[in-house]
C-alpha cells in the first residue's frame, strides 16, 4: 500500500517538473521562464530526480547558452560567478569562440538545454 502512495507522489512530482520545464522552454516571457526553471531545479534537487528519470534523453536535449560580458577583457569576478553557477547546475562553462580580438567575450554554458538556460538566467540575474 505504501509503495503505491510513494509511486503516486513520485509521479506527481515528475509531472510537476515536466510542466515547469515546459514553461521554462517558453521564451515569450524570459522572467517567467527563469522562475519556472529555478522551481524545476529546486524540485529536482529536493527529490533527487534526474532528467533521465523524467524522460529518455537524446542528443536533442543537450544545448548551450551564451552570456555576453560586454567587454573584450576577462573580468575575474564574472569568471568566478560563472564557474559557480555552472557547477550548481551540472554544466560546463568556457569561452565562446571569437572571430576577432575586438569581439566581446561570451561565456558559454554546456549541458542539458534547461540547465544551460538556467545558468544564463542566473548569471544575468
Amino acid at each position: 500500500m505504501t509503495t503505491s502512495i510513494k509511486q503516486q507522489a513520485s509521479d506527481k512530482i515528475i509531472n510537476r517538473i515536466r510542466a515547469l520545464l515546459a514553461m521554462g522552454a517558453d521564451t515569450s516571457s524570459e522572467n517567467e521562464a527563469a522562475i519556472a526553471l529555478k522551481r524545476a531545479r529546486k524540485l529536482m534537487d529536493e527529490h533527487q530526480v534526474n532528467l533521465s528519470d523524467i524522460e529518455d534523453m537524446t542528443e536533442d536535449d543537450l544545448g548551450t547558452a551564451d552570456f555576453d560580458i560586454g567587454s573584450t577583457q576577462q573580468k575575474i569576478w564574472i569568471s568566478s560567478i560563472a564557474l559557480d553557477v555552472a557547477k550548481m547546475n551540472d554544466c560546463i562553462v568556457g569561452f565562446a569562440t571569437r572571430t576577432s580580438r575586438r569581439e566581446t567575450l561570451r561565456y558559454q554554458f554546456k549541458g542539458f538545454k534547461e540547465d544551460a538556460k538556467l545558468c544564463e538566467f542566473m548569471l544575468v540575474y
